[in-house]
Parts: structure tokens; sequence; C-alpha cells
């Protein structure tokens, strides 16, 4: 992470493989949820902890990028089903 921004990439990483939240994404994928807001509310104070990283930020078109690609590969997950 550069000048403590996460980028979008990061954050995709980080979602996609922290298991405890597959059915959180599953159901925003299934709903049309809104992945911005889970974004902010959720996984960045996650990837915060995780990592150590408390004053760690995010751009909005980085929320923007990473909240489109998650959407897009739980759609796609779910279409695998």
């Amino acid at each position: 992470m550069s000048d403590n921004y996460i980028t979008a990439n990061e954050l995709v990483l980080f979602a996609t493989n922290t298991g405890p939240l597959l059915q959180t994404h599953l159901h925003l994928a299934r709903t049309n949820g809104n992945w911005r807001e889970h974004i902010v509310f959720t996984l960045l104070p996650l990837y915060r902890k995780e990592f150590h990283e408390p004053r760690a930020a995010m751009r909005r078109d980085n929320i923007i990028t990473a909240a489109s690609e998650l959407s897009d590969y739980y759609i796609q997950y779910l279409s695998e089903l």
C-alpha cells in the first residue's frame, strides 16, 4: 500500500480471500446489494484491523472500482454454482 491508500486490487483480493465474508458477498450479489456501502462500513475496517493500518484510506474512485469488480466476481461465482 503506497501513501496509506488502499488500492482497489488490494481490497478485492482481501475481500475474496476472507472466507467468513463469503455468505455476505453472495447475498449482495443475489440482491444487487450496495457494494460501496459494504466496502466503506465493513471491508475497510476489517482490512485496517487485519493489516494494522488504522489510518489507511481508500480513494473514492478505488472504492467504485472495487465495488464493481466484487459485484462482477460474485455474480460470476453464482452463475457457476
